[in-house]
């Protein structure tokens, strides 16, 4: 088994510790609360950087800035290019909007004036600490020997242990959605990640004793909450339901298929495993009572 096998399979494994804690469904409803409070503050930036391929370019950029030190945006692009997050032009494209929104600093190289080194601004680690505790928070819910606050990701050692954490899954070039093709119908859709946690959830709440019932999906509320359109939304729903993992009944009525709440539940497994791995934290030696190690 080489590196990126061993990567791959400890996070599978995690992922499946982490589904079987007792309240996960609870951890998933409070990461969707906290989200929706960081909407709330700044909808324009959350909502343009929640989108997979987005995400991974900020995640690359702070993985090697923590990692190697001095980062250059070539480097950054390269990486990025390679892995097919996006085009070169929206990589670039990206770059420039955090340049300009405040977010990344960018100064010409002493000794290659032609080389743009990068890092982050004091702002694009603020609102980047926020997004990473809608997903360390819930975490305490499931292991609260874990202990996490908001004040984890002011700690200087702790933020640079779980970006060269991180950094190791991206030079072996582990994503989610390589180990999980299925969820990028969603997740490369703008706050698609939202909206598959409102539908999971949802569907929980007008579930009868655990069976999926059909109901009323509030396309307006939702879309209002994740700063998107509504027409959106319903594209998002209706091509989930081309893809066979729910049915729609009329205009707002819809009908979750249990093969969709597993999906999300492997992919939140998959997303906290990555936290996971970067805390190096294994759930098999910390888990509940509710909740045996496999």
């Amino acid at each position: 088994m080489n590196k990126t096998q061993e990567l791959v399979s400890t996070l599978c494994s995690y992922s499946t510790q982490i589904q079987r804690c007792d309240g996960f469904d609870d951890v998933l409803e409070y990461h969707y609360h906290l989200l929706t409070t960081m909407y709330e503050k700044n909808s324009l930036f959350y909502k343009t950087v929640l989108k997979e391929s987005r995400i991974y370019i900020i995640m690359t950029l702070l993985c090697f800035y923590y990692t190697r030190g001095e980062t250059s945006q070539a480097e950054v692009k390269e990486y990025c290019t390679s892995m097919r997050f996006a085009s070169g032009n929206s990589i670039d494209s990206m770059m420039f909007f955090l340049r300009v929104s405040g977010r990344m600093n960018a100064e010409r190289n002493e000794k290659n004036k032609r080389v743009l080194m990068v890092s982050p601004t004091e702002k694009g680690l603020k609102e980047v600490g926020n997004y990473l505790l809608s997903a360390l928070l819930p975490l305490n819910k499931a292991y609260p020997l874990l202990n996490l606050s908001v004040e984890t990701v002011n700690d200087k050692e702790i933020l640079s242990m779980m970006y060269r954490n991180m950094y190791d899954l991206l030079i072996n070039r582990i994503i989610i959605n390589r180990i999980l093709p299925d969820i990028h119908l969603f997740t490369e859709k703008d706050s698609g990640h939202m909206v598959i946690l409102s539908l999971y959830l949802e569907a929980l709440k007008h579930s009868d004793n655990g069976v999926l019932r059909i109901f009323e999906y509030p396309y307006i509320a939702v879309s209002k909450t994740i700063a998107v359109s509504h027409t959106h939304v319903r594209r998002i729903v209706s091509a989930a339901a081309g893809a066979g993992w729910m049915k729609m009944h009329g205009k707002s009525q819809i009908e979750i298929l249990p093969e969709f709440m597993q999906l999300v539940r492997e992919y939140m497994g998959l997303y906290f495993s990555v936290c996971m791995h970067a805390l190096e934290f294994d759930p098999h030696k910390h888990s509940t009572p509710d909740t045996p190690a496999l």
